[in-house]
């Protein structure tokens, strides 16, 4: 009788082979720490004033190795904030306006300057978020006409009479964030404000 090798059924079938082992080279350990001790030094260039080595910092660019953490260190943002635009009715009402950005022609009247339990909801979608981002910048200050005329047509082009835009402020209230868990400051500061000049009839739409 046919003796059975251990642990190998009988039923005819092959076992498996396992696959082999790979194993890493002392070469390979060895670039692979010297990668890793390279990307460390990069960092620190990035959140203290350590330098590279003259001459070694095209090897990281080539290598992709080259890292910034400047987005939150070594000082995290503290400034935050949310846009208020008082808009004022004909009739003596005021309105929020940032209701247009949502597409919402028919809010309730009265402005708060209190926080929005939700700020990232007071716009409509991520190219108003940028947009309205982008006005608030010093550089971007001459695009503020032309958001707040657009604002004078959305209103009108749905509203007569004493409901009728008068003239509106475009604000932002900056939060910023104090040390020591204390309360978080709060500035209104005014963007712009104009008047709205008589234009479409109530009904045609903006443009």
């Amino acid at each position: 009788m046919a003796r059975l090798a251990a642990g190998r059924p009988d039923d005819g079938s092959e076992t498996p082979e396992r696959p082999a082992a790979l194993r890493a080279s002392f070469a390979i350990d060895l670039i692979a720490a010297v990668s890793l001790v390279y990307i460390l030094f990069w960092n620190l260039t990035t959140v203290s004033s350590f330098a590279m080595p003259a001459g070694s910092t095209p090897l990281g660019l080539v290598l992709g190795f080259d890292q910034s953490w400047r987005m939150f260190s070594p000082s995290p943002p503290v400034d935050d904030g949310w846009y208020v635009i008082p808009g004022e009715l004909e009739g003596g009402g005021q309105v929020d306006l940032m209701s247009v950005v949502r597409e919402d022609l028919d809010p309730p009247e009265g402005v708060s300057w209190e926080k929005p339990e939700n700020v990232a909801y007071t716009d409509n979608n991520e190219h108003w978020r940028k947009y309205l981002e982008a006005i608030g910048q010093v550089e971007h200050a001459h695009q503020r006409a032309y958001f707040a005329g657009y604002l004078c047509r959305a209103w009108n082009g749905s509203h007569g009479g004493e409901e009728r835009l008068k003239r509106l402020e475009i604000a932002f209230v900056r939060e910023k964030t104090l040390p020591d868990y204390r309360p978080p400051k709060h500035e209104k500061v005014l963007l712009w404000k104009q008047g709205c000049p008589p234009g479409r009839p109530p009904g045609s739409g903006p443009t």
